[in-house]
């Protein structure tokens, strides 16, 4: 699923602050998570140079899927603009915006849902995050390289992301393989995972004025604020 937007600037902000005419500007806005993703993809949203490497668990993976699921967003992202900061890595082409995004988790939710390889990721177990997901039931699991699931299972929510995939067809066969299962809820259930990437993701847009130090400040607060999320 891909979101087609100019750029994130010409949404209207939830909230404008400016502390005085001497401070940085902030903006608080949202943004669709398939908005950002795309951005990820496109390289025009980047990783801070001083983030930390990616640890964020798959079951936490999981547990962010099952709240994007029902309709929750249980996290926020900060981005600045890059010019003449030297704390970003070069983009793609165009001016791109430094991510703040304490556990990287839009990472996780891109290597989930497009299969994407996790950046500088800590075990080579992590390299690839494959997650599941049982319609009947409405959970989400990590699959281990290796792992056999039982038939209530769909093995990839990846699946569901590919280009031209089909619900119909999917739900009905997974109904072959699980004669207790309603198509029309199979479906269902298919297409609020399918849905997940409209979900609206508050996102702090920081000034280029502050400074590297004030962002890295900014970076351990994010990481304080969700660390036990």
């Amino acid at each position: 699923m891909t979101y087609v937007k100019p750029t994130l600037l010409n949404r209207p902000p939830m909230f404008h602050v400016n502390d005085s005419t001497e401070q940085p500007m902030r903006l608080l806005t949202t943004a669709p998570l398939a908005y950002l993703l795309d951005s990820m993809r496109a390289g025009t949203l980047l990783h801070a140079a001083f983030a930390r490497r990616y640890f964020y668990p798959a079951t936490n993976v999981c547990d962010l899927l099952a709240g994007l699921y029902h309709g929750l967003a249980p996290f926020c992202i900060t981005m600045q603009r890059t010019q003449g900061n030297s704390n970003v890595h070069p983009a793609k082409g165009g001016e791109p915006l430094l991510l703040i995004d304490g556990k990287r988790r839009l990472a996780a939710l891109l290597a989930a849902l497009y299969r994407a390889p996790l950046p500088d990721a800590d075990r080579d177990g992590d390299a690839a995050l494959q997650i599941a997901f049982h319609p009947q039931t409405e959970v989400f699991r990590r699959v281990r390289p290796g792992a056999r699931l039982a038939s209530g299972w769909l093995p990839d929510v990846a699946a569901l992301f590919k280009p031209g995939a089909n619900l119909a067809e999917m739900a009905h066969a997974y109904c072959v393989t699980n004669s207790n299962a309603d198509p029309n809820d199979v479906h269902q259930k298919l297409k609020r995972v399918q849905d997940i990437p409209r979900r609206e993701i508050q996102v702090t847009l920081m000034s280029s004025q502050f400074t590297e130090k004030q962002m890295a400040i900014m970076f351990k607060r994010m990481n304080s604020r969700f660390g036990k999320r």
